[in-house]
């Protein structure tokens, strides 16, 4: 067996017989981009209740 890593389609590799290590990156939402869409619902919301069910 050759001394070559085991390449992926992906470009990487795995070394055989030894500890490999992979990482990950995972998307975590920022407070301040919960908030602000948190207030435009808000602001949709008493928007549609004001001029779609009171009819003011």
């Amino acid at each position: 067996m050759p001394d070559c890593p085991l390449a992926l389609p992906e470009g990487r590799s795995l070394q055989l017989g030894q500890l490999n290590h992979m990482e990950a990156v995972f998307w975590v939402p920022s407070p301040i981009g919960l908030g602000a869409a948190a207030i435009a619902v808000l602001m949709v919301l008493g928007w549609l209740i004001r001029y779609r069910v009171l009819g003011l």
